[in-house]
């Protein structure tokens, strides 16, 4: 760690990490409404640290990894916990929360073999957060605002999951074939 990691935006997504249990935490204890608050300012944030970090020239090494494991970590809790509590069925949960884990064995896994690679964010997989980020937004202002309203509820979740099962494939297709390039030159 050096001097320079400590800037704005990586504070900024430091605090967007320890959001992540606490939008969780109000879901548990039934308040929606901040939890609701919380994953605003959290997506607020996201925002506010990409572009200083742009516009001032502050981007780091550790904001690199720290911004998308926040995000990630903000979507593992909220779509766990509302598995938890049933707002989202649990299988909606598993396809979002699996994807990411199998995307995470992955990466470890050509890195314990000396192998690392970078795969770039595709257009679907970027659709795919963005809808997961919607859906989370939509699901707790309707629990905050007590809303039933459940045909465009399991037609957003339907497409949720249809996009983070295609990402999912794309990404792993994207590995192994990196994988067996490596193979091959071996």
């Amino acid at each position: 760690m050096t001097r320079r990691n400590f800037n704005l935006p990586n504070l900024l997504t430091g605090l967007r990490l320890l959001t992540a249990p606490l939008v969780a935490l109000m879901l548990l204890r039934g308040h929606d409404a901040v939890a609701l608050f919380l994953f605003a300012a959290a997506g607020l944030s996201d925002a506010a640290d990409g572009w200083l970090a742009k516009h001032f020239g502050w981007a780091t090494p550790l904001g690199r990894l720290l911004d998308p494991a926040a995000d990630k970590l903000l979507m593992l809790f909220a779509f766990g916990t509302l598995a938890v509590i049933g707002a989202v069925p649990l299988w909606l949960a598993a396809v979002v929360i699996g994807r990411d884990g199998l995307l995470i064995v992955g990466f470890a896994l050509a890195w314990a073999l000396g192998r690392p690679f970078a795969i770039e964010p595709s257009a679907i997989g970027k659709a795919s957060t963005v809808l997961q980020v919607v859906f989370v937004a939509v699901t707790l202002v309707a629990r905050s605002l007590d809303l039933n309203w459940p045909f465009g509820h399991t037609a957003l979740m339907l497409v949720v999951a249809a996009l983070t099962l295609g990402s999912g494939l794309l990404y792993g297709a994207r590995g192994l074939q990196a994988l067996l390039c490596w193979a091959r030159a071996v």
